[in-house]
């Protein structure tokens, strides 16, 4: 009492509930504090190998990428060699794609947009829209983790084949990522 001035502070998802009565989540992980069996992060053309870090203790080990001079994209892919894809059409009537992501140093390009893709059948289909596009709408802000949400219905109606997933990636639009350092966390399709 009487000791908070200056104090900014967050809550979220507080709620009295019995456990029992709350059915686990549905869906597919991609990455949570590691890739999913038969996924790896990945860089497609720069030449980078991304790899895993440890960031605060609400996200424990997350996916970190490094974008040099070349331009490339980046994210997580299936083994495709082997038939690797997730089938998310169960999930299509209240389905989401989610992840967090922190930009841990921007684009030396300050007008890049950073944009979200997702692939299908080896590349047969896909979607690509910018971050701004997501659920929340927002922007990446330098140094803070932010949840970017698109809904699986609009993506299959931009007519992604949603039962052979094999590619979602983070980036900065074609040749404008460069000195960007980013993190992906908790990547997955999931019900809302």
């Amino acid at each position: 009492w009487d000791a908070g001035e200056g104090a900014v502070y967050r809550l979220d998802n507080i709620m009295i509930y019995d456990p029992a009565s709350v059915p686990a989540p549905v869906g597919i992980t991609f990455f949570d504090d590691e890739a999913k069996s038969g996924w790896s992060i990945w860089d497609c053309c720069g030449g980078s190998t991304p790899t895993v870090e440890t960031d605060d203790t609400a996200h424990g080990n997350v996916a970190e990428f490094v974008i040099g001079s070349s331009p490339t994209v980046m994210g997580i892919i299936a083994d495709r060699a082997n038939g690797v894809s997730e089938d998310a059409s169960s999930l299509l009537s209240n389905g989401i794609v989610q992840f967090e992501m922190k930009v841990v140093n921007a684009p030396n390009d300050a007008s890049a947009t950073w944009m979200f893709k997702i692939e299908s059948d080896n590349g047969d289909t896909a979607v690509e829209l910018p971050l701004t596009a997501s659920q929340e709408g927002a922007s990446p802000v330098v140094g803070e983790w932010q949840t970017y949400t698109f809904s699986l219905q609009e993506l299959f109606d931009a007519n992604l084949d949603i039962s052979a997933i094999d590619v979602l990636m983070v980036f900065p639009a074609w040749g404008t990522g460069d000195g960007a350092v980013y993190r992906l966390d908790n990547i997955k399709i999931t019900t809302q």
